[in-house]
């Protein structure tokens, strides 16, 4: 996930939101405020929602069982359905590896879903070249387009 990138953000935010309280650091710069003093509560709320996102889907992946793949040799994809069982709307991109029995990799696969509402399923489909060479696969996803929802 891009949530690394979010949590060193916010670290970022929260040291120079310090800074700004204790020492009056830049506090006549307008823009400064701006960017990092009155947005840091926003980017904080971004890193939970991506958290319980992320949990949220840790949960559910590791319950995946190869019977809930789902392999078309005809149209060569391999499916799987997710849900979202937290209370944000999000877009994700999904990256995925390919590899075959002897862990080469074989490609690299990406598939997107827009605007994914709370308690709805969703399908990830990645289209390959040679199907019946898969062996395993990984993948990752990355939120993105965090809607709070009341």
């Amino acid at each position: 996930m891009n949530m690394d990138w979010q949590e060193g953000k916010v670290l970022r935010y929260q040291a120079l939101s310090e800074l700004y309280k204790n020492y009056g650091f830049m506090k006549d710069n307008k823009e400064f405020v701006a960017t990092y003093i009155s947005t840091l509560e926003e980017e904080e709320k971004i890193l939970k929602a991506m958290q319980e996102i992320d949990k949220d889907l840790q949960n559910q992946t590791g319950k995946l069982e190869n019977s809930d793949y789902k392999a078309d040799t005809f149209n060569n994809t391999v499916s799987f359905t997710l849900k979202n069982n937290t209370k944000y709307t999000y877009s994700t991109d999904v990256k995925a590896s390919i590899y075959d029995k002897n862990k080469n990799l074989i490609e690299q696969l990406t598939d997107y879903k827009e605007d994914i509402k709370p308690n709805t399923k969703f399908k990830i489909t990645f289209y390959c070249k040679d199907i019946s060479n898969i062996s395993s696969l990984n993948w990752t996803m990355y939120p993105y387009n965090i809607k709070f929802n009341k």
